[in-house]
């Protein structure tokens, strides 16, 4: 599957140097007292780790298994833990106003709807472990109605078994394995994202 081309420049996220929840840990947060290597087992006692202490970000082949192991929860320990969300969001914008046109453009035109216009917000994908397995969204319209994925990987992700709710991509995964080889496979195939450490992310446990 080809991924998806990228613009030559990259928009900042916009949810950078927003203020977060005490359990939400952006990038580039502290290391824990008494940190270990990514893969934990860690304690939450009160403070959650660096997304960068639980999970693997020195290759795509270390990310994975790392995932899979945070969204089983052998990562973490605590009392009253009952999920785990994580935000992970695309270094640049993967949709150009060329790519548009060209698959959709004329139709729209011919339907008489309003241009197609990509987004210049960074696409992402949101994964919640749940008790019945871990939820995988993928948004692929912003706010403003605006692509934040372009046709192909829409289309790509509906072969994938993705089904498509209001402005979201979504599927149930049964496990943290099978969870953190879809996200890793999105993460490079249609949101082009070239090294994991390249990624922003947020994470927060409830419980």
């Amino acid at each position: 599957m080809s991924p998806s081309p990228t613009p030559a420049a990259c928009f900042p996220d916009p949810a950078d140097g927003a203020a977060a929840a005490d359990t939400t840990v952006p990038a580039g947060a502290a290391v824990a007292s008494g940190a270990q290597a990514p893969g934990g087992p860690f304690s939450l006692d009160g403070v959650l780790p660096p997304f960068d202490d639980l999970v693997d970000l020195g290759s795509w082949a270390a990310f994975e298994p790392s995932l899979a192991a945070l969204l089983d929860g052998q990562s973490l320990s605590g009392p009253g833990r009952k999920g785990l969300t994580l935000l992970l969001t695309a270094p640049c914008a993967v949709v150009t106003q060329a790519q548009l046109e060209q698959r959709l453009g004329l139709r729209s035109l011919l339907r008489g709807r309003r241009r197609l216009l990509p987004s210049p917000e960074v696409p992402g994908l949101v994964v919640v472990a749940r008790a019945d397995g871990v939820e995988v969204d993928v948004p692929v319209l912003d706010g403003e109605g605006r692509h934040l994925l372009g046709p192909d990987a829409r289309e790509a992700l509906g072969r994938l078994g993705w089904v498509l709710r209001e402005d979201v991509m979504v599927r149930l995964l049964p496990d943290g394995a099978s969870a953190a080889q879809a996200v890793t496979r999105v993460l490079i195939e249609m949101l082009s994202v070239a090294h994991p450490a390249d990624l922003d992310h947020l994470i927060t446990v409830t419980g």
